[in-house]
């Protein structure tokens, strides 16, 4: 069992992935605004794993797993057929045992952060509706599906509240909006900039930007292994990589809110 704190400060001194190397590096040298570093506010919010938290760990070359149910028990493989896993699977961030099909393909379709401590609701950078039910949702400030599912939000939901989470996939352009974003002085105008993809307007600056709050939205995006934008949580967990067919509210309702 590898905690969260591990795989979050390794991200740190990694530039594989699907989020900006660049960008990554860039950060990295940064000086942080806060009194502690990112690290420590992981490790403050990640549960004791017990007597495993000291101890070494070593990552396998493995980039998925297959569940199988079979006569002998539960089997979980390395997708390259190298390593066979045997006896109890868990998930620990819902904090769920896997003993079926059926569980796996829950947990492999829903996100749950119960074993974590983290709050998605802490890296939203903006939010659109006052409801209840809160939608996550990671965009490309220059992705084209992600402007078609921004245009689409209903922006006084009193069912919905939808936190949007910015991070740079695209390249470099993407990574030069998305500071244009992070260091305006006006949260309002960078919101209508996101949502109509005009940046153009952004052109009031903090002179002492501080990159702290997407240095965790793209740690945080790592570790969920976002590949693909936009990338969607609904009220319940359920995960939808790219834009919704049929638009993102029948999506919502079609798998429970």
């Amino acid at each position: 069992m590898i905690r969260l704190l591990i795989i979050l400060t390794a991200l740190l001194s990694t530039t594989t992935g699907t989020l900006s190397g660049e960008l990554l590096d860039e950060l990295k040298d940064r000086p942080s605004n806060s009194s502690d570093d990112h690290s420590d506010s992981v490790r403050n919010s990640t549960p004791d794993r017990g007597a495993l938290k000291d101890k070494a760990a070593v990552l396998l070359p493995i980039s998925g797993l297959m569940f199988l149910e079979t006569p002998e028990g539960i089997k979980v493989i390395s997708n390259n057929g190298r390593y066979l896993f045997e006896g109890s699977v868990t998930d620990l961030w819902s904090e769920t045992v896997i003993d079926s099909l059926e569980d796996a393909k829950t947990s492999a379709s829903t996100l749950s952060f119960n074993g974590t401590g983290l709050n998605l609701d802490e890296l939203a950078a903006y939010r659109v509706g006052s409801g209840p039910r809160v939608v996550s949702i990671f965009v490309d400030p220059l992705c084209p599906h992600c402007e078609n599912l921004l245009r689409s939000l209903p922006q006084k939901s009193e069912e919905y509240t939808f936190n949007l989470i910015p991070i740079p996939v695209l390249g470099k352009q993407s990574i030069e909006a998305v500071k244009l974003l992070e260091c305006s002085t006006d949260p309002e105008a960078s919101l209508q900039a996101l949502l109509t993809k005009n940046y153009a307007p952004l052109k009031s600056q903090k002179p002492d930007c501080s990159m702290d709050a997407l240095t965790k939205r793209m740690m945080t995006a790592q570790v969920i292994g976002i590949d693909v934008v936009p990338f969607v949580i609904s009220p319940t967990g359920k995960v939808m990589k790219g834009a919704p067919r049929g638009g993102l509210l029948a999506w919502l309702k079609g798998v429970g809110q």
